[in-house]
């Protein structure tokens, strides 16, 4: 778990990035790097505004 600084959706996805370090190296020469997988807590979800718990 990281702490972040981000209080917007946008400024999440540059913080994790650009900023986080997470990620994995691509598996091969001809591939390309993975993207981080952003996952929220409840807790975290209600800091930019997201609903704590989504409905159906």
């Amino acid at each position: 778990m990281l702490d972040c600084p981000a209080t917007t959706i946008p400024e999440l996805v540059e913080w994790t990035l650009r900023e986080s370090g997470l990620g994995a190296a691509k598996l091969n020469r001809y591939g390309k790097d993975s993207d981080p997988l952003i996952v929220l807590t409840a807790a975290a979800a209600v800091k930019p505004g997201l609903p704590e718990r989504l409905e159906g």
